[in-house]
């Protein structure tokens, strides 16, 4: 990921650390993929809305950040983020746990896609009807023994639970994601700062 860490540290998209490394395979955290996503994408929040009262899950997350967090360093990202990552704004709050690939590929995809429909989206692409046929022949931890509804994807053998497997599947269609040389996605998996300057 040289060249893309190299490009992004020179548009002042991200930063190295104080001692003057990068550190490539340390992990992101949420806040950190908050601010880096705000300033790569030159996001813009919302001005004040008129439906900011409204008990929805971003609004109460936005009022919990700007009463118990006004001063971090990013909290201001956090709030901006909240208005793109549809479906999944909690991942901005925590600002020390780190961030996984699904929650990158879901931020993604959510931006290049503002009004999406998964019939066919802003960006060209079409969303195929054997979408999760694509996911198992792409990558082998999306396996034959599992269990799907539209917006998770259960894995029984191992455990877990994958939120928002369409948006991994129009991640992968548009070239944003790809998988490690063992054929896995690991969508839960930590992200470093490499591969997410490489998304």
């Amino acid at each position: 990921a040289y060249n893309d860490i190299v490009s992004l540290t020179k548009s002042g998209v991200l930063n190295g650390y104080e001692d003057g490394t990068f550190r490539p395979d340390n992990y992101v955290t949420q806040a950190e993929m908050a601010k880096i996503i705000t300033i790569a994408f030159d996001l813009q929040g919302n001005s004040e809305d008129k439906n900011a009262n409204e008990a929805t899950k971003a609004n109460t997350l936005k009022r919990n950040i700007k009463k118990n967090n006004p001063n971090e360093w990013w909290s201001e990202f956090a709030l901006i983020a909240v208005d793109y990552y549809a479906g999944g704004p909690s991942m901005v709050y925590n600002s020390n746990e780190e961030a996984n690939r699904r929650q990158v590929a879901v931020a993604l995809v959510n931006i290049l896609n503002p009004e999406y429909g998964f019939d066919y989206t802003t960006t060209g692409y079409f969303f195929s009807s054997n979408w999760k046929d694509t996911l198992r022949s792409e990558f082998v931890d999306f396996a034959e023994n599992d269990g799907w509804d539209d917006d998770r994807y259960i894995d029984y053998e191992d455990g877990y639970i994958v939120n928002s497997p369409k948006h991994i599947y129009l991640a992968k269609t548009m070239g944003l994601i790809s998988g490690y040389p063992d054929g896995t996605f690991r969508p839960l998996g930590n992200i470093t700062r490499a591969e997410f300057c490489a998304m």
